[in-house]
């Protein structure tokens, strides 16, 4: 997969909804005992950014950044405003928020992780995006600067004559993005089209308001034509909102998951 090095807009990706899912099969025997077996070893994200669009603008922002990625060609980057930091959200990272491994010596290369759990059964995320700039590093307790950043594989190397000693503590602190695709070939296509039903019906509620009361004859081409006529009353009537089904909003083209 292609993967662009671009954050889907901020704005819109902060009304999404979405989180971690994982995949567990569950057999239950024919003693009623239950057999589990879990598929990933790691958690997959799905977001359904639908709800954070709120004005046409938004809907051809959405429309252009999916043109751009030509449809599910090509990966890009996407803030779970949930789970960004490398601490609680409501708090300021610290070089001391995440273990990310300890030296020996001679290993100058750590991978960027988030540990989720209180202890009992810990989970490492690999974190791949980190955002450029933000990430602080430690080695036992000490601030540090003499490292490089991969960006794209949120890969550190301490620089030479820097190695973390055996037994060192490396810590890190960051903020990241997720490694991201589209998962539909149409881009917010429902929504589009339920905003242009309603603007349409109001159209037309509206032109039927208008006139006097009487039937007027109106045709498909011009207003002097009359090869096609139908009657359209123009009576005022009593409007009334069109009553929409009470479902979540669609899912648009980025609903899908995420590749860590």
């Amino acid at each position: 997969m292609a993967f662009d090095e671009i954050r889907f807009p901020a704005a819109i990706s902060l009304g999404g909804s979405g989180g971690p899912e994982r995949r567990t099969d569950v057999v239950i025997t024919g003693s009623g005992r239950e057999e589990r077996n879990a598929r990933w070893a790691h958690s997959r994200r799905r977001y359904n950014a639908g709800y954070g669009l709120r004005s046409l603008d938004d809907v051809h922002a959405a429309i252009a950044f999916f043109e751009e990625r030509r449809g599910r060609l090509h990966g890009f980057r996407w803030k779970d405003h949930s789970d960004w930091k490398s601490c609680a959200p409501g708090q300021q990272p610290s070089a001391a928020d995440q273990a990310i491994g300890a030296g020996d010596g001679a290993t100058a290369s750590f991978q960027l992780v988030k540990s989720y759990g209180a202890g009992l059964r810990n989970y490492s995320r690999i974190i791949s995006k980190p955002v450029p700039g933000t990430v602080l590093v430690a080695v036992n307790g000490t601030p540090t600067t003499a490292f490089t950043l991969d960006g794209a594989t949120g890969v550190i190397t301490f620089n030479a004559g820097n190695v973390p000693a055996a037994g060192a503590a490396v810590t890190a602190a960051l903020l990241a993005l997720l490694l991201w695709r589209g998962g539909l070939s149409r881009p917010a296509g429902a929504a589009f089209l339920v905003l242009l039903c309603v603007i349409a019906y109001c159209c037309f509620c509206s032109r039927k308001s208008k006139g006097s009361p009487q039937k007027s004859v109106l045709s498909a081409g011009s207003e002097d034509d009359s090869t096609a006529p139908y009657y359209a009353e123009t009576a005022p009537v009593q409007v009334r909102a069109p009553s929409l089904p009470k479902t979540e909003p669609p899912a648009c083209f980025f609903h899908k998951w995420t590749l860590f």
